[in-house]
Order: C-alpha cells, then sequence, then structure tokens
C-alpha cells in the first residue's frame, strides 16, 4: 500500500513532466484538425540494441542497409545498418493501442483490419476505413517517421549467425539449416519521429509510449530488445533535423579520429546539442529544450502513467477529429 509521500512525490513527478511540456501549451494545437498548421514537434532518439535484433524486410534473412558519408567533409561512404520508418512506425502504434487497452474507453481498434478512426492512437497515426457499410474515411498520420541509421559501419555491428535443429529424442544437431545477419547489442541507432501540429497531450501521450516500447524488428519473441533514450526536442515551423545528420556528426566527432570510441548516450547527447541542435533558426524554430531538460524531462515520462480521465479527454478529442473528416 502507498504512503501520503509516496502519493505526494508522485503527484509531484507528475507535476513535473506538465511543467516541462505546459509552459509551452500555447505554441500547441488545442484539438487535431485535417486542416494542420506549421507546427512541428521533433524528437531525437537513441535506439540502442540490448540484444541481438533482425531488422530486415519480410522474408529476406540480410539485414536492411544502405550507403551514405561517413561525414560532412568527409569523402569516406560507409555501409550502414537500418531500421526502417514504416518498422518502428508499426511497433509503437502497437504498443500505444495495448496502452488504451487498459482503460474502460476503449474500443475494439487494431491493425490492419479493424481500425476505428475514432480513438487516440487513429487520430494521431492515421488509417483508412476498411468496412463496406462504412464511408470512406482517411486519416493522415500525424507521426512522421525517418530511417534510423547505426553509427558504426555495417560490418562493426552486424554478423551472421548459423542456425540448425536438435533432434528431441537423440539431443543432437543435424546440419546447418542456413545463417541469418543479425544486428549485435549495443547497436546505437539515430532516430528522429517528428508529429505535425500535435495536441499538448498527443506529444505526452508519444513520448509515454516510445519510452515504454522496447522490441522491434522480426522475430521479436526472442530478438530486438531496444533501449530508447530521448536526445532532443525541437518545437518549430519545419522539420530542423534528420537522422542521418545526426548519425553523420555523431560519427565525426566521436569516432572518425577516434579508434577506440566510446558511444554512450552522454557523448551522443552532447553531439547532438553542442554540434546538431547548436544553430538552429531562430526565426523558426519557437523552442528547443535545453541539455539540462532533457533528461528531466525523460525521467518524469518514465515515472508518469496514463489515468482515466486524461485517455478520457484523448478519446473526446480523437472523436470530434472523426466527425470533422466526416462533415
Amino acid at each position: 500500500m502507498q504512503s501520503v509521500n509516496d502519493l505526494e512525490r508522485r503527484k509531484e513527478v507528475i507535476q513535473v513532466k506538465i511543467e516541462l511540456l505546459d509552459n509551452q501549451k500555447d505554441w500547441f494545437v488545442g484539438e487535431p484538425s485535417p486542416l494542420a498548421p506549421a507546427k512541428y514537434a521533433s524528437v531525437a532518439l537513441l535506439r540502442t540494441t540490448k540484444d541481438y535484433a533482425a531488422f530486415r524486410t519480410e522474408a529476406d534473412k540480410y539485414t536492411n542497409s544502405v550507403a551514405t558519408p561517413a561525414y560532412d567533409g568527409s569523402d569516406e561512404v560507409i555501409e550502414r545498418a537500418l531500421i526502417l520508418a514504416s518498422k518502428q512506425k508499426a511497433v509503437e502504434r502497437r504498443h500505444q493501442s495495448k496502452i488504451l487497452r487498459a482503460f474502460p474507453q476503449n474500443k475494439e481498434c487494431y491493425l490492419k483490419d479493424e481500425l476505428c478512426l475514432s480513438c487516440p492512437v487513429c487520430a494521431l497515426n492515421g488509417g483508412i476505413s476498411t468496412k463496406t457499410e462504412v464511408d470512406d474515411i482517411s486519416i493522415k498520420s500525424r507521426i512522421l517517421y525517418q530511417t534510423a541509421f547505426s553509427v558504426m559501419p555495417f560490418e562493426d555491428v552486424v554478423e551472421s549467425i548459423t542456425f540448425n535443429a536438435v533432434n528431441e529424442k537423440t539431443t543432437k544437431t543435424g546440419q546447418a539449416l542456413g545463417e541469418r545477419e543479425l544486428v549485435k547489442p549495443d547497436t546505437s541507432f539515430l532516430s528522429v519521429v517528428t508529429l505535425l501540429a500535435p495536441t499538448l497531450d498527443e506529444l505526452k501521450f508519444y513520448l509515454y509510449a516510445m519510452l515504454n516500447t522496447t522490441r522491434y524488428g522480426a522475430e521479436t519473441r526472442g530478438l530486438g530488445v531496444i533501449d530508447n533514450r530521448l536526445l532532443g526536442l525541437v518545437l518549430s515551423g519545419t522539420e530542423e533535423f534528420s537522422a542521418l545528420q545526426l548519425t553523420m556528426d555523431t560519427y565525426g566527432n566521436l569516432v572518425a579520429e577516434n579508434d577506440d570510441a566510446d558511444l554512450t548516450y552522454d557523448s551522443i547527447f552532447g553531439v547532438v546539442h553542442e554540434v546538431s541542435l547548436s544553430d538552429l533558426p531562430e526565426a523558426r524554430v519557437h523552442k528547443v529544450y535545453s541539455k539540462d531538460k532533457i533528461p528531466e524531462l525523460e525521467k518524469a515520462l518514465k515515472e508518469s502513467s496514463p489515468t482515466e480521465d486524461w485517455i478520457d479527454g484523448m478519446y473526446e478529442k480523437a472523436l470530434a477529429f472523426r466527425k470533422t473528416i466526416e462533415g
């Protein structure tokens, strides 16, 4: 049973979270609208594998990758492992839906054939009606994902693993069945997710859900554990930075001249704030959350939890959004 002091501390934690975001509440839209204004909440993320992970397209044993410049000003081109935007979005949307299912207001809504198009998840992530008896409804996603890039080269973060089957009776293994490429544990990926014209509650909901999403990629029953960390948050009139730019900045400042690069959260966090976000145009940017506020915000979000009243308010706005689209 929680003591009075525990409850008071809990209230304080939630209040810290509100203070850090609510002091910019006038910038956010009051309710979602199909005619979204140019308001972009861009989130910089560090996604670190805590186990082997399979980031590949369906029915393909090879890890998604692409050749990119190593860093700005360099002629070197390196191959990097990828977490495609679609793979990030699907996982995080499903986790958002799981959060809503814990509350009485929950509607039956799931990918891909039963989207309700009237819940907070659909209002933010979008969708298309699949029911023939319902008028065609299409909601555009207001969560804009970017491909996540590994900081280190492909050959340093991916390995091929041979697998085979064990005979249950003899406990002997037969010949190798094949091999697959897996991303190694402790691999750092830089990611950017932008919310277009979000309400304040939508940003809180996305950040809370994302920080508590833990498995990505294929074969998540035994692979794909990831630790998501918040690196930066910018409120602006456009998308101010890209995942690839953050990746190249990190590589150029921490790896290029250092054979023993220490890719910790703190070192990458420093590059993001001292290099990547240090010279954004003031005329266009409303707010850049500072180095001292980001850890505080992340801690508050992780220690808070949605309430029934808060979720109910989000449902009301989502339903009103759908009615606006229906006309």
